[in-house]
């Protein structure tokens, strides 16, 4: 998998254009460039609240290459996205998001160019979407005068519209990583427990809680150390993690220091080892 950050972005609010880094946010990149008072201070969100009345947009660019083209998917991931947004990839619309509690994927293979694109996202005001939606429905509310009404119709975060402890700053923006991701072929977090399951029940073993852990951290992770004296289950992890990979179709490279040790690797594992 060839896999980047996209960390530098630039908001677009009314007449301010103004960079930040993820984590980033409407009211964090105002308040970084002098914009705004620290809302967080005595009665400073009662002067800023009412920016999230308003939508806003973040921009960026990136850098595709022939190698991530010549992968079977090209994705932005977005794993913090707050919360009513379109994405749009050099002008040509690909998501709608409206939950900022998942994470979202996108494939944008098709709308990328070799070189430099760019992507921007219009993020839509939450105070004045609740508001409309409540007007149309309302609904019960037991912290009237902390909360905004209507919370309950956005998958957000609803200490942002207010409480007995914290102020009212429904913000917009990224509060986790965004991700371009090219790959051939993807283990997702969620079929994790199955690969694992499957191996198994075809090959008729049992796997210790450990050794399930030790899977788990290898498929989840870029890299994985494991260590063990003689007869701890080392080689049945290996055995499962080369059969895993071969049931969704990656190339598996096994390596040892010395030849005797390539030998014995082979000869355990089932599968070639080479120093």
């Amino acid at each position: 998998m060839l896999s980047q950050k996209l960390t530098q972005w630039t908001l677009a609010y009314e007449e301010h254009h103004l960079t930040g880094t993820v984590p980033c946010s409407m009211y964090s990149i105002l308040l970084a460039n002098g914009k705004i008072e620290d809302p967080y201070y005595r009665t400073n969100e009662r002067a800023v609240t009412a920016l999230s009345d308003k939508d806003c947009e973040m921009h960026t660019s990136f850098t595709v290459t022939e190698e991530m083209l010549s992968k079977k998917h090209l994705e932005l991931c977005f794993l913090g996205l707050d919360t009513l947004c379109d994405v749009y990839v050099n002008g040509k619309k690909l998501l709608y998001a409206d939950n900022m509690h998942r994470t979202w994927r996108i494939d944008i293979k098709d709308a990328v160019v070799c070189g430099e694109n760019v992507v921007r996202l219009h993020f839509y005001s939450p105070s004045a979407y609740i508001a409309r939606k409540n007007a149309e429905h309302p609904l019960f509310s037991a912290n009237v005068g902390f909360t905004q009404l209507g919370v309950g119709h956005i998958r957000k975060a609803t200490c942002m519209f207010g409480w007995d402890w914290g102020p009212q700053l429904p913000d917009m923006g990224l509060y986790r990583d965004v991700l371009l991701e090219a790959f051939d072929s993807r283990i997702d977090s969620v079929d994790i427990a199955g690969f694992i399951n499957r191996v198994e029940i075809t090959s008729d073993i049992k796997y210790a809680q450990m050794q399930r852990e030790a899977i788990a951290s290898a498929l989840g992770g870029g890299v994985m150390i494991l260590t063990g004296g003689p007869g701890t289950g080392k080689t049945t992890v290996i055995k499962g993690l080369i059969s895993i990979f071969d049931t969704i179709g990656l190339d598996v490279a096994l390596c040892a220091p010395t030849g005797r040790a390539a030998k014995r690797v082979s000869e355990s594992a089932g599968c070639e080892a080479k120093t």
